[in-house]
């Protein structure tokens, strides 16, 4: 058999012109033989402009030919019939999704056989598919944002009563701590007289030689301890409380991020032997709602602690006062597992999240996102696979007096 393409003479010409399918012929390297009046009224070019030339050059937008150089190498391996879909590029500039099936037209006997392709224009089809799905796609957001909408409001509700719960026995606690203070300071006077007079003796089965110096330690202890919860509950409830109307009120930064540390003291310590604070000390005041930007630090602490594949790995919070800028800084940096670039530019959007198997929702970011906005800041990420993620939230200062005093 002669290395010879089909020539239109061997072709039934009319036949195929007279179908409503789009024909095409090609031979065994991929370049086109012929093509039908179906074809040519959709692509814009005659048979005679796209004979000899390879699709990818001409009808196949850059960027799109993987489809077709795949389903090319299937056939010349013999994969016949073969339906596959390629993205076509018009005369005009549209594109148009076209599924093909395709086969081999036999060889006559001073002839090669070629690949003859049946197509069909399917893309207002897939237009409405992708229509469907991103309809679907906005119900499910809606109800999901509908169940942490109300998540939250429960999550409000149970931290409220958590609260109350706590406050009313840890009161008791730092009352009955100083009280007991207070009498042991009494007791002690008479207790060393004794001591002195007739030498060491027990007390609650140790030495009152070492027991003098260990109780007003223990109630030290107990009362810094009750003090602590305090702080804790306080933050629990600041955090939970809802904010129906702006907040306008000055706060320093570095007191919102020792609030959200003491929030989140037991997770950092499950995750990270590695935890530090560097916190300017010349940030001056701002002025805004100090639980929205208290929010988003415990946001943006909690991704960068779970991130962290292994305890030895770092976190670092920072903040920083850029006086050329007019703004504060807050920066949550980690040494995590990083994020990859071609999630980059997603990651604040509502519900995109990498983390969906371990109960991620994809709301942290967004959430934070919008507040910083809301104060009037901006919110910038960097990250690298493998070596992990900066955050950094800038947030403006109206007016700083020379000595550091907020004028705003």
């Amino acid at each position: 058999m002669q290395d010879v393409p089909r020539s239109e003479q061997e072709i039934d010409v009319a036949l195929l012109d007279s179908l409503g399918a789009l024909i095409v012929l090609m031979d065994r390297q991929g370049r086109i033989v012929h093509i039908n009046r179906a074809c040519e009224r959709l692509t814009g070019y005659s048979r005679g402009q796209v004979q000899g030339c390879n699709p990818l050059g001409l009808l196949i937008p850059e960027g799109e030919g993987a489809d077709f150089e795949q389903a090319l190498a299937r056939l010349q391996a013999g994969e016949i019939p073969l339906v596959h879909e390629t993205v076509w590029l018009l005369r005009d500039g549209r594109r148009r999704i076209i599924q093909w099936t395709s086969t081999v037209l036999p060889a006559s006997e001073d002839t090669l056989a070629c690949f003859i392709s049946t197509g069909f224009d399917l893309t207002e089809q897939r237009v409405a598919e992708r229509a469907l799905r991103e309809s679907e796609e906005k119900a499910r957001q809606q109800e999901l944002q509908l169940l942490q909408a109300n998540k939250m409001t429960t999550l409000g509700i149970l931290v409220a009563g958590v609260v109350h719960e706590i406050n009313n026995p840890n009161n008791l606690m730092l009352l009955n701590a100083s009280l007991l203070a207070e009498a042991w300071r009494d007791v002690q006077r008479l207790l060393d007289a004794h001591w002195r007079a007739e030498g060491d003796f027990l007390l609650g089965g140790l030495p009152y030689s070492e027991m003098r110096e260990t109780v007003p330690l223990l109630l030290a202890d107990m009362y810094d301890g009750a003090q602590r919860i305090r702080r804790i509950v306080d933050s629990l409830r600041d955090f939970s409380r809802p904010s129906s109307a702006p907040t306008e009120e000055t706060y320093r930064p570095n007191d919102c991020v020792l609030r959200v540390q003491t929030l989140l003291r037991h997770l950092i310590a499950q995750r990270t032997s590695r935890f530090e604070l560097d916190l300017a000390a010349d940030l001056p005041p701002l002025r805004g709602d100090a639980r929205k930007v208290e929010q988003v630090l415990i946001n943006l602490m909690v991704n960068a602690l779970e991130a962290l594949p292994e305890p030895s790995r770092w976190v670092r919070v920072a903040t920083r006062w850029d006086a050329a800028a007019g703004e504060v800084e807050l920066s949550v940096q980690d040494a995590g597992v990083g994020i990859p670039p071609e999630h980059l530019e997603r990651v604040f959007e509502p519900f995109f999240t990498t983390k969906q198997a371990q109960g991620g929702t994809g709301l942290g970011l967004a959430i934070a996102h919008g507040l910083v906005q809301g104060e009037g800041g901006r919110i910038e990420l960097e990250s690298i696979l493998g070596q992990g993620t900066l955050v950094r939230v800038r947030l403006p200062v109206a007016v700083r007096a020379a000595n550091g005093a907020d004028l705003s």
